[in-house]
């Protein structure tokens, strides 16, 4: 897992920015 996250860092950050406009 942490793998996939280290070699797909922009999808994480894509996931992040999504939450924050999901969470409000």
């Amino acid at each position: 897992m942490l793998k996939f996250i280290q070699n797909n860092r922009e999808i994480t950050a894509l996931l992040a920015v999504v939450l924050l406009f999901v969470l409000p």
